[in-house]
């Protein structure tokens, strides 16, 4: 569940949204660039898959405690 920019030449620019229940393509500029926005804030402020696997382990260690 969630949302994603896809842009390809193949397909002009949408985004999908998905929840558990339901389902929408956006494909209004000014709400893709809303949408794109918010991903690439997400994508620069992820973790790195090793970076998550550590929080992860940590905060596993923690609920041992």
């Amino acid at each position: 569940m969630g949302s994603l920019p896809c842009r390809s030449e193949q397909d002009p620019s949408v985004v999908y949204l998905e929840t558990a229940t339901d389902s929408l393509h956006l494909e209004k500029s000014a709400e893709i660039q809303t949408y794109s926005l918010r991903f690439n804030r997400v994508v620069a402020t992820a973790l790195s898959p090793q970076e998550s696997i550590e929080h992860l382990k940590d905060l596993a260690d923690h609920l041992r405690k």
